[in-house]
């Protein structure tokens, strides 16, 4: 994990760590970049700060990599001489207001290097094909950010951002590439990742009001009855802020003994729990996923009963298509594209268009390596029984899931009249099985059939099988090297994945295993009479 704090006596609960003026913080209000640039724009400037304000995390990072320039030796002499080239002081600016000088020491101790995928080689980004994590760096599109619009708005300011005269380009082009350039854009990107707070402005923030973790960054002060209010609202750039102190407090799942406590002139690092002497301080929202925490922080814990997966509902689609081909019928695969669309990707949507799957309940995995789930050891009741209670738990299994797979086997016309035309969705029944007589008179189509076939498409995205992971995580020998890190995180990512994914795929296929043997004992004349799916289900 790099850097941390140990407590060196212990710790009572509800102790003040340290606090943090809030005139420290680094963000878009205290850095004055951004007024600098307005000041000495005008109508026939070509590229605006207000272009660059809209583009999610750009300013920070090029209010990042302003300040870091401006507190260097160089950097700040060079921005003293501005002060000859005419440059229009921002109006409500102190003289003496000159802020980069307060960070130089906070930048000097951030690290320099990352282990989060957005730093990798390709060689070692391959290794998380398959995985969530994947499409998630994001590292393509940073680098059009850049090349876009970054790079272009500092080349329009060189007074501002180089304390160059405009007409010296190749002198500007060379201090780009020691102070702007893209690895430097990258390394603030990724500082920003996996430090970054939310602090809302003092005037607006709770006072005392606890910090919460944001996906993809650090922490939030909004206090816990207004998450469903603020969950769809945009997010806001200037409420995201670089804390000093704070950010040397690692995250790490079921951790958590410590939380930032926001005022409106300052911050608080509180304990939340006993923490006994030599032990380290976490303060760590939730209980993030080991994708979420390689992505942020370069890390991953092992085990980890966080771990997650998505399934997406084009998936469910494609399984339609496979199942009903299987049967000797063919659904038309346009329609059912259409319909996964409807229903999760348009004005009229109603459901996700894809499912967040986590280890079942009373199946984490092992605490000693490798580390495995106990599902393939448990018979079909269990398994039926721990989806029961999945459906029923609070962010285990998304009852949605359930929904639209049913949803995808109504036959076109139940679809067109009762979900599109009366808005019913049906309920999440396990058991579920639809005829589809537009397919043929004996076509029937399970909802676990049609998930575990999903389940199996989303596990032959990845190129080796969970088996080959471990084997050959087993084998590593540990040289300390970079490369290896990052190989072994992206093996255990992989696995963690796998094994939700498979737990799934066991649970799902014991329902339909119970429900043919329900069926087969009918057929024999010996009645019920044995388990099924239970009752408790919501119909």
């Amino acid at each position: 994990m790099g850097r941390g704090l140990i407590a060196s006596q212990p710790i009572q609960e509800d102790e003040l760590l340290f606090s943090v003026p809030r005139s420290i913080l680094l963000n878009l209000h205290t850095s004055s970049l951004g007024r600098w640039c307005e000041a000495n724009e005008d109508e026939a400037s070509p590229r605006k700060w207000e272009k660059v304000r809209a583009e999610g995390w750009a300013p920070l990072i090029l209010s990042l990599m302003w300040e870091c320039w401006r507190s260097s030796a160089d950097g700040g002499a060079m921005w003293e001489r501005t002060k000859e080239m005419g440059l229009k002081r921002p109006a409500g600016l102190a003289g003496e207001e000159e802020g980069s000088l307060k960070w130089g020491p906070y930048f000097e101790i951030m690290p320099s290097e990352f282990d989060s995928p957005m730093m990798w080689a390709e060689d070692e980004i391959k290794q998380l094909e398959g995985t969530d994590v994947m499409p998630r760096v994001g590292r393509a599109e940073a680098d059009e950010t850049y090349n876009t619009l970054i790079r272009p708005y500092i080349l329009s300011h060189p007074t501002i951002f180089l304390g160059l005269p405009p007409t010296n380009d190749s002198a500007a082009q060379g201090e780009i590439e020691k102070y702007y350039s893209l690895a430097q854009f990258h390394l603030m990107g990724s500082r920003v990742l996996s430090r970054s707070f939310h602090v809302k402005d003092a005037s607006k923030a709770e006072d005392g009001a606890a910090n919460k973790k944001a996906e993809g960054e650090g922490n939030d002060d909004e206090s816990d009855d207004e998450d469903d209010e603020d969950e769809d609202e945009p997010e806001d750039t200037a409420d995201i802020s670089m804390v000093p102190l704070a950010d040397m407090l690692n995250a790490r799942y079921a951790s958590d003994n410590a939380r930032l406590f926001f005022h409106p002139s300052h911050l608080e690092m509180r304990s939340t729990s006993h923490i006994p002497a030599g032990a380290q301080v976490f303060n760590t929202f939730g209980d993030p996923p080991n994708g979420d925490l390689l992505r942020r922080y370069g890390h991953v814990d092992e085990p980890n009963g966080a771990d997650a997966v998505d399934l997406e509902a084009v998936l469910l689609g494609r399984a339609v298509c496979e199942l009903t081909r299987e049967k000797g019928a063919n659904v038309d695969e346009k329609e059912m594209e259409e319909r996964v669309k409807w229903l999760c990707d348009s004005e009229q949507a109603v459901l996700d268009d894809a499912f967040p799957l986590t280890y079942l309940p009373n199946f984490p995995p092992s605490p000693s390596a490798p580390f495995r789930t106990t599902s393939s050891d448990t018979s079909p009741q269990e398994l039926v029984s721990t989806l029961e209670e999945a459906l029923e738990e609070v962010g285990s299994l998304p009852e949605e899931l359930v929904q639209c797979a049913r949803v995808l086997c109504l036959a076109k016309e139940e679809f067109e009249t009762q979900v599109k035309g009366k808005g019913k969705i049906p309920g999440p029944k396990l058991s579920a099985v639809h005829s589809r007589p537009d397919l043929g008179a004996q076509v029937e189509l399970r909802a676990s059939d049609l998930i575990v076939r999903a389940l199996r498409i989303r596990l032959g995205t990845y190129p080796t099988s969970v088996e080959d992971d471990e084997e050959e995580l087993s084998s590593m020998m540990d040289d300390g090297s970079q490369s290896q890190r990052r190989r072994r995180a992206a093996l255990v990512v992989r696995m963690g994945e796998k094994r939700v994914l498979w737990d799934h795929v066991r649970a799902f296929a014991a329902v339909g295993a119970l429900a043919g043997e329900k069926k087969k004992r009918k057929l024999e004349g010996t009645g019920g009479g044995g388990e099924g799916v239970s009752k408790k289900v919501r119909q």
